[in-house]
């Protein structure tokens, strides 16, 4: 799974029904499919980081696709699709959601996170197939500052 998503500031994680799948290898037979749901938990928040702690924080809805090795989200030195450059630049998942669409990948996306309302959402389910064993997910935390 590939996750751009800093660990100290939020964690994912998988859900099998109502067993917690953390990164292990499978059990799933591999002609079978699985069902996970993905719960997106905020720990970024004035509580735990204090100092100028930005009052608009936020995280963009979360994507998450379900793909074979034949598509990745992003790659390390390699260039953006217009997706998740849209993603990067403004947290707007709409042309990631409309270039996975295009590509038949299956996908979910969340809502918006604000620290203040929300620390935590559920997202619906997603099947990992035989077809589409992979997961890769994105989602953009703002405010961003350039001088960091």
């Amino acid at each position: 799974m590939k996750l751009f998503l800093l660990p100290i500031f939020a964690s994912m994680v998988l859900v099998q029904g109502s067993t917690v799948v953390n990164m292990v290898s499978s059990n799933v037979p591999a002609i079978a499919s699985a069902s996970y749901t993905c719960v997106f938990t905020n720990q970024w928040s004035g509580v735990r980081h204090p100092i100028q702690y930005p009052s608009d924080a936020h995280w963009s809805p979360p994507v998450i696709a379900a793909h074979d090795s034949g598509y990745s989200m992003w790659e390390a030195g390699g260039m953006a699709s217009a997706g998740v450059e849209s993603v990067a630049e403004t947290g707007s998942p709409m042309t990631l959601s409309s270039e996975l669409t295009a590509e038949s990948v299956d996908f979910v996306t969340g809502i918006p996170t604000f620290n203040n309302v929300v620390q935590m959402q559920t997202l619906d389910p997603i099947m990992v197939t035989v077809r589409s064993p992979l997961l890769s997910s994105i989602s953009m935390i703002a405010p961003r500052y350039e001088n960091y």
